[in-house]
């Protein structure tokens, strides 16, 4: 028997005799090399072992894989936790959709740029900005185009 320590956890080690081995069923060849070939349906005898991760209990068996092993006072202490399933309720709601949204946050950015470019005394950059502001919203920056483009023709006059 072989004793390891890993983490300051110890092991055991109880050495497994070696695999049993079953005579071929079939010859075959392949790029003129001859071999053997072993039963398909052969099972890998599996070692059985007990194993904790993370508090649960697992046990291998050669028979059936690895089962669970758990206590009914680890039963009880799991609790479901619900899951939100709509994003948006977690964002809380929008008034008038992204695409409104969106809107606003073009006029935001525009009316920031503007606001730059008459800080710097750039007209042709201003005239640019209000190109983009006319195909933004589809008319022509007059005073009566409402809120955001009122805010914008003080800032370029």
């Amino acid at each position: 028997m072989t004793t390891f320590k890993y983490r300051g956890a110890e092991y055991n080690l109880e050495p497994t005799s070696p695999p049993e081995q079953h005579q071929a069923d079939r010859t075959a060849q392949y790029r003129g090399q001859t071999y053997q070939v072993a039963d398909e349906n052969a099972s890998v005898p599996q070692p059985v072992m007990g194993m904790i991760y993370r508090g649960v209990s697992y046990r291998t068996s050669p028979s059936n894989g690895s089962t669970v092993i758990r206590s009914k006072e680890d039963a009880r202490s799991v609790k479901p936790t619900p899951i939100q399933t709509q994003l948006s309720s977690l964002a809380g709601p929008r008034p008038g959709g992204s695409a409104e949204l969106h809107r606003r946050n073009l006029l935001q950015s525009l009316q920031r740029r503007l606001a730059i470019a008459k800080a710097k005394g750039d007209r042709y950059l201003m005239l640019q900005l209000q190109e983009e502001l006319e195909v933004l919203t589809g008319a022509v920056l007059s005073k009566s185009c409402g809120e955001n483009a009122s805010i914008l023709y003080r800032l370029i006059d």
